[in-house]
């Protein structure tokens, strides 16, 4: 048992590579994805964002998605990191859903592996790192977040803190460089993690300072390491700034809407759906998916580790482990402590009320991995300090056998897009044919209000960011689109739809052609749009079949 443990732990690599990939191929083995609208948008972005760079490369023009913004990714919370691993595999050729499939394997693969080397940093053994690579990655919050990418890459957040614990022991400012460094380039994964860093090193420096152990970091060396990381993510800034936030895209969100994005107590006893042991807990309900409910139930075996391993934590590692603890708690309750329909101020709420958080941090519940971190530090320190190798390295194994059980469901939630991510023929031949400059509106089609919703699973989210992945396809000009938030011109197009205004879409937006998937109805309005449609004396029916109806706009 002690050599297998130990060639594992000499192969983390290995272990984490083969572990993941064999937990994810059951999506592209089922021509499934593992979400139905992030993961839709993130599609939408990397096959835009390669239709740019060949579109640059061989002088050609194409339409755009959003139109008339110049750039709807600025409207998303999707970063360029996500796009560096995704297109490679685009560009062998591989499908959507099995390009995505090593997508988000690498990600949790890299994920594990940062860990792992984190917590060996920390001084805890190979075998116990190797385990906490495992509980970071491999637990079902972080399986719950697979179709919100933002929430998720953590391995250039960990690298950033150990060459900023580095830079502590030695007072190299090239460590404190790197830090910098590597945590601009988590910028373009997750403006959310980035923040977490700063929180998480700022309270360092804040418990050094007040323990009257001095200054941490030299005041010089801040600033210059403040530098290296404005200069590094400024293109990103100038982008939204730009295309983002000069456009309406960043408005604030009411501070009392954040809930159904907080962490909630019950959270903490909700286990994924499917699951085998205890899926009769917390059964899923409708506005599950709205909500982004966090599944916070880690598993009996632990929590009783990390209870266990409270009293073994090194004195010395004691002040980080408080920092992760409290820093996890504050951030991820939000504006509120909730539970149920009991609710109180939480120590964010004035920043929340009164500072916009709700643009930047409008997702609280993500931080629950700051103390997922916390609690990994405790079972850990645990498993160290047992005396006898051997029955370390069987508790290892035996916890490591429970845990995966507690935690992966025998199948996760599947949305089987396979037939769909591919526009329907007939309205893509005749697009493809039409000049670049042509306008397109894609219809039914309205504005997120989580309430529309059909049986399977179709939503006017999921609806509308399918619209945006095909235009990567037809690649013209098309004012559909969805993102986490919207611009003026797109709630204008909304608007105008709901108020029947066809003659100022032409006029405002020129808008030429309609193309109606009756597929996609999802309720009566989308109905009304149709009927609507054809009493307009602006557009007319020119080619449809039993499904699809393509009107053009009249010459005026």
């Amino acid at each position: 048992m002690n050599k297998f443990v130990h060639f594992l732990s000499n192969h983390p690599s290995l272990v984490y590579t083969l572990l993941f990939l064999g937990i994810f191929i059951q999506y592209p083995l089922s021509g499934s994805l593992p979400g139905h609208s992030d993961t839709l948008l993130n599609l939408s972005i990397f096959n835009d964002t390669l239709n740019r760079i060949s579109a640059f490369i061989h002088h050609e023009a194409i339409g755009r998605a959003y139109y008339p913004e110049l750039y709807y990714e600025a409207f998303t919370e999707l970063y360029w990191g996500h796009i560096l691993i995704f297109i490679p595999f685009k560009l062998i050729h591989l499908s959507d859903i099995w390009a995505y499939y090593f997508f988000i394997s690498i990600i949790y693969i890299l994920n594990a592996y940062a860990a792992f080397y984190f917590f060996k940093y920390f001084n805890f053994s190979k075998e116990s790192s190797l385990l906490g690579g495992l509980l970071f990655s491999a637990n079902a919050f972080a399986f719950s977040q697979i179709e919100f990418l933002n929430g998720i890459p953590y391995f250039f957040f960990f690298s950033a803190l150990i060459m900023y614990f580095k830079y502590i022991q030695s007072k190299q400012f090239k460590y404190l460089a790197f830090s910098s460094i590597l945590i601009a380039v988590e910028f373009y994964f997750s403006i959310y993690i980035t923040i977490y860093f700063v929180v998480i090193c700022s309270s360092i420096f804040i418990v050094h300072f007040f323990q009257k152990k001095g200054i941490l970091i030299s005041i010089q060396d801040l600033i210059k390491a403040i530098i290296i990381g404005l200069i590094l993510i400024s293109p990103y800034i100038y982008i939204m700034i730009k295309y983002g936030f000069l456009t309406g895209g960043y408005s604030v969100i009411d501070v009392n809407n954040i809930e159904k994005f907080s962490l909630h107590l019950t959270d903490l006893i909700r286990p994924l759906p499917n699951h085998q042991f205890y899926k009769d807990w917390f059964p899923q309900n409708d506005n599950d998916s709205f909500r982004m409910v966090n599944y916070g139930f880690l598993g009996i075996s632990f929590i009783l580790f990390s209870i266990l391993g409270f009293k073994k934590i090194n004195k010395y590692f004691k002040p980080i482990f408080y920092i992760f603890l409290f820093s996890g708690i504050i951030l991820s309750v939000g504006p509120y402590f909730y539970n149920g329909n009991f609710r109180i101020p939480a120590p964010l709420y004035p920043l929340y009320k009164n500072l916009g958080f709700s643009g930047a941090l409008r997702i609280p519940g993500r931080a629950y991995s700051l103390i997922i971190i916390a609690a990994i530090f405790s079972i850990l320190s645990f498993l160290d300090k047992m005396d006898t190798k051997g029955i370390k390295n069987i508790t290892i194994i035996l916890f490591a056998i429970v845990f995966y059980f507690e935690n992966i469901p025998h199948r996760f939630v599947h949305n089987e897009y396979e037939k769909q991510l591919t526009m329907p023929t007939f309205p893509k031949v005749y697009l493809d044919n039409l000049p670049n400059d042509e306008v397109i509106l894609t219809l039914p089609s309205s504005l997120f209000t989580g309430k529309k919703f059909r049986k399977d699973g179709l939503s006017e989210h999921s609806r509308e960011e399918l619209y945006l992945l095909w235009q990567t396809q037809h690649k013209k000009n098309t004012v559909n689109g969805i993102g986490s938030y919207m611009s003026f011109h797109r709630k204008d197009v909304d608007s105008l739809i709901h108020a029947n205004k066809w003659d100022a879409l032409y006029l405002n937006y020129q808008i030429s052609k309609i193309v109606y998937f009756k597929d996609y109805v999802i309720d009566n309005t989308d109905i009304n749009q149709l009927e609507n449609l054809k009493k307009s004396t602006l557009f007319k029916e020119i080619k449809s079949t039993d499904k699809i109806i393509i009107f053009e706009a009249k010459q005026k």
